[in-house]
């Protein structure tokens, strides 16, 4: 499933998400970052071109709540909330200019077992570009 990162846009997207597949979820998302058709837009990394634009891997066993947390942040109808990439969004400014809401792209994938898929991403990514993704911490 695919959301707009616009704060309207994807809470209307993900009621109806909801209503279909109900409220209780784990899984792991993606935030893309897209051009103004909603397009994939590339990105460069130190090996190569990742030509799906992945910023972020994330992954939680309630994505409701996770992902309404991460949306406000990036929207800024809240500044508050445990979201470590909406909290380096909000305060790092380019971040801001450069990434606007209507550029983030949310790609969410259900499973049961979203830690140890959110793992075997994170290291697929780094051994193919040899880096995380922009957005995900390297702590």
């Amino acid at each position: 499933m695919s959301f707009s990162g616009v704060h309207s846009n994807f809470y209307s997207q993900w009621h109806a998400f909801i209503e279909q597949f109900g409220k209780s979820h784990s899984g792991i998302y993606f935030l893309q970052r897209v051009d103004k058709q909603n397009n994939i837009h590339s990105i460069s990394r130190l090996i190569g071109e990742d030509n799906q634009g992945i910023l972020y891997i994330g992954k939680s066993t309630n994505l409701a709540h996770r992902l309404g947390i991460l949306i406000n942040l990036i929207n800024r109808t809240s500044t508050t909330g445990k979201h470590s990439m909406g909290i380096r969004y909000q305060e790092i400014e380019a971040f801001k200019q450069h990434l606007k809401p209507e550029s983030i792209k949310l790609r969410v994938f259900l499973c049961d077992n979203p830690r140890q898929l959110e793992s075997k991403m994170l290291k697929e990514y780094l051994y193919r570009y040899g880096e995380l993704p922009p957005l995900n911490n390297s702590n």
